[in-house]
């Protein structure tokens, strides 16, 4: 019941992302697209399961088109404003929290691996490489995050972290931002507001605002990152640019502009894959733990040569589950 409730709500989504033409703002692989939809549709069950635990409450009287278009109009206006300014208060929280200047990004052409780390509490890439490749042949950089707390315990355990320096929102990314605003977020939004209208109005406000800012969001990271991927191309011309995750939104708009200057890109799975969907590579080629969790990509349609196996400690569950599914290429 749940999987198809998820099933139709994801073609619903899909429906709308595809109307409102926001691929002509993300110039993207269809891959990352679809990660993108598969992380929408996951906010929308996240609230969804908030309002069946409230179930009590009766939902509010359905709304004329036009004071729905109005209110899309208004709430995309505020949300714009509140993604701006958070987006420009990232860049200045890392020059007070980091003490050492960010890494210039030097040409070093004898490198033959960049490591792109999240920035979370976990040194997924460290514990991988730290025995197995010599420090003269690799580099490491860090992905900047948003939570205060983080940034201070990474500069904590290491000063001499180098993270990829986040800027402020440039001319094409609030360029970009208004464009949705005022060219395709309305429909966006008001589509939204009508798709849920089974349920009360302050909830159809936290899905939408949840979507809503996600994708200020990518649009801003994606011109970060269409800047990021080119100076790294260009210090590092020879490298494997190796990701611990490419599911989020600047990881995800990273490893998908480095494949875009034909650069080798490969994630490195962590933890055991429960959802194939959610895991769908957007790094050029991906190591599995096993090959059960190979075979569940490839039956999602992501090509055998972009996968292979190397193992993994966390790998807990046996192979012999894979259920066999037709053949199917798409990525």
């Amino acid at each position: 019941m749940f999987r198809q409730q998820s099933n139709q709500l994801a073609q619903t989504i899909k429906a709308i992302y595809n109307e409102s033409k926001i691929s002509e703002l993300l110039k993207v692989s269809v891959i990352s697209h679809e990660k993108i939809i598969y992380t929408l549709v996951q906010q929308v069950l996240k609230r969804d399961l908030f309002y069946n635990a409230r179930s009590h409450q009766s939902p509010q009287k359905n709304h004329g088109i036009l004071w729905l278009i109005l209110l899309a109009l208004i709430f995309n206006l505020v949300n714009f404003v509140i993604t701006i300014l958070k987006y420009s208060f990232i860049p200045l929280l890392y020059r007070v929290v980091v003490r050492n200047p960010f890494d210039q990004l030097e040409k070093t052409s004898g490198l033959s691996f960049v490591f792109l780390n999240s920035a979370g509490g976990v040194d997924r890439l460290l514990n991988v490489i730290q025995d197995i490749v010599q420090k003269e042949k690799y580099v490491m950089y860090y992905l900047f995050t948003r939570f205060p707390c983080k940034i201070f315990e990474r500069s904590r355990k290491a000063p001499n972290t180098q993270y990829l320096q986040p800027h402020l929102p440039d001319k094409k990314a609030i360029s970009g931002c208004l464009q949705f605003l005022f060219k395709n977020g309305h429909h966006f939004t008001s589509r939204l507001f009508r798709q849920f209208e089974q349920y009360p109005l302050s909830i159809r406000i936290y899905i939408a605002s949840d979507i809503i800012q996600y994708i200020y969001s990518l649009i801003i990271y994606y011109y970060w990152a269409k800047k990021m991927a080119y100076r790294l191309s260009k210090a590092h011309p020879c490298a494997l640019f190796v990701f611990d995750l490419d599911e989020a939104s600047k990881e995800l708009m990273l490893s998908d502009l480095l494949n875009q200057l034909g650069k080798r890109t490969l994630l490195i799975q962590h933890g055991i894959l429960t959802d194939a969907k959610r895991y769908l590579p957007t790094c050029l080629y991906m190591a599995c733990a096993s090959e059960r969790e190979r075979q569940s990509l490839i039956s999602e349609g992501v090509n055998q040569k972009r996968l292979f196996v190397i193992g993994q400690a966390l790998q807990t569950i046996n192979d012999s589950l894979i259920n066999p599914n037709e053949d199917k290429l798409l990525y």
